[in-house]
C-alpha cells in the first residue's frame, strides 16, 4: 500500500521504548471499529467508505474477499487493506473467530512540509501479538467514551501502524518461534499424517492450516530441520516400510500407490535413498524376522 506519511519537526519524532510517535499535521479520521468475537459463523458485507480497513486475527481464522481477490488470515495476522471506491469488502469467519477491525481515513496533509514514512505492509504475521491486542483493546475503549479524543485515537493507531510495521522487519526464523513454531510444525505434522496416502505438497498444507506457504515452509525448516516435502515423503516411507513387510501379498506398485506414490519408478528411488534398499531387498530381508 501506499506509505502513510507524518509531518517532521523538531522534536516531531519520539522514541518510547522501542515504539515510534509521528505527529502529524491532521489526526487520522476514524471511521468505524469494533472487537468481535464470534459464537457462529457468518459473512458480511462492510460499508462503501472509502477508508482503509485495519484487521488483526487474535484466534480462528477470517476469510477477507476485496473486489473479488481472496486472502484468509490466522491467528497473529494483521491485514491492512485500501479498497478501490468499488471494490466491496466481505468477511467470513467461524465460530471461534475473535478479532479486531478498524476503519480509517488519511489525514489530509500539505504536499510543502517534510514526511517521515512508515512502511506498513499490507499482511504480516505479528511479532508481539499480545502487544497489538492490547493497543487494539485501548483503542477499542477509547472509542467507547464519550467524546472521544481524537489526538489519542491517532496516537493509538499509529503505535498500531509501527507494531505492523515492525513486525515486517523480522526474519522469518524469529516470527515463527514468537508465534508458536513447535505448535506450528506438529499441525504440519498431523496434517501429513492423516493425509499422506494422498496427492499432496506444500501448497495443499498452508491452504489447510491458513498459512504463507513460503512462511510455513521456512517455519517448519527452521523446527524439524527438514523441507515439508520431505516430511511427507519421510512418512510416506515409514508406512511403506511397515507395508511392505506385513502386506506380502501385495505388490510393490500397489504399495506405493497405497502410500501416496502415483508412480512406482518415484517410489522405488525415493525408497532406495531413505533406506539404501531396493523395496523388495528391503521385503525379503524383512520377512523372515515377522515369521
Amino acid at each position: 500500500m501506499r506509505p502513510l506519511e507524518g509531518r517532521v519537526r523538531k522534536n516531531d519524532i519520539q522514541h518510547v521504548g522501542d515504539e515510534l510517535l509521528l505527529r502529524f499535521e491532521r489526526p487520522f479520521e476514524i471511521t468505524g471499529s469494533e472487537h468481535k468475537f464470534s459464537e457462529y459463523a457468518m459473512s458480511r458485507g462492510l460499508p462503501h467508505t472509502c477508508a482503509l480497513c485495519l484487521l488483526f486475527v487474535v484466534q480462528g481464522h477470517l476469510d477477507l474477499e476485496i473486489g473479488g481477490s481472496h486472502f484468509a488470515l490466522g491467528p497473529a495476522e494483521a491485514y491492512l487493506a485500501e479498497p478501490l471506491p468499488r471494490d466491496l469488502v466481505r468477511l467470513s469467519y467461524g465460530t471461534d473467530a475473535d478479532f479486531y477491525l478498524v476503519q480509517f481515513r488519511r489525514p489530509e496533509q500539505s504536499a510543502r512540509v517534510p514526511r517521515r514514512r512508515i512502511e506498513v505492509p499490507n499482511h504480516v504475521a505479528t511479532r508481539n501479538p499480545g502487544r497489538l491486542t492490547d493497543l487494539l483493546r485501548m483503542f477499542m475503549e477509547q472509542t467507547r467514551r464519550p467524546g472521544p479524543s481524537r489526538l489519542v485515537l491517532h496516537h493509538l493507531l499509529v503505535l498500531i501502524l509501527c507494531e505492523m510495521a515492525s513486525s515486517s522487519l523480522v526474519s522469518g526464523e524469529t516470527r515463527a518461534r514468537e508465534d508458536g513454531l513447535e505448535s506450528m510444525a506438529s499441525r504440519v505434522d498431523a496434517y501429513i499424517a492423516a493425509h499422506y496416502h494422498e496427492h499432496i505438497g506444500t501448497p495443499d498444507v498452508a491452504q489447510e492450516l491458513r498459512y504463507n506457504p513460503d512462511y510455513l515452509e521456512r517455519a517448519y525448516r527452521t523446527e524439524r530441520r527438514m523441507s515439508i516435502r520431505q516430511a511427507i515423503h519421510a512418512r510416506r516411507i515409514r508406512e511403506a516400510r511397515a507395508q511392505l513387510v506385513l502386506q506380502s501379498a501385495r505388490g510393490v506398485a500397489e504399495i506405493a500407490a497405497l502410500c501416496g506414490f502415483a508412480d512406482p519408478a518415484h517410489f522405488r528411488r525415493v525408497f532406495k535413498r531413505a533406506t539404501s534398499m531396493t523395496p523388495h531387498d528391503f521385503r525379503t530381508r524383512n520377512a523372515q524376522e515377522v515369521r
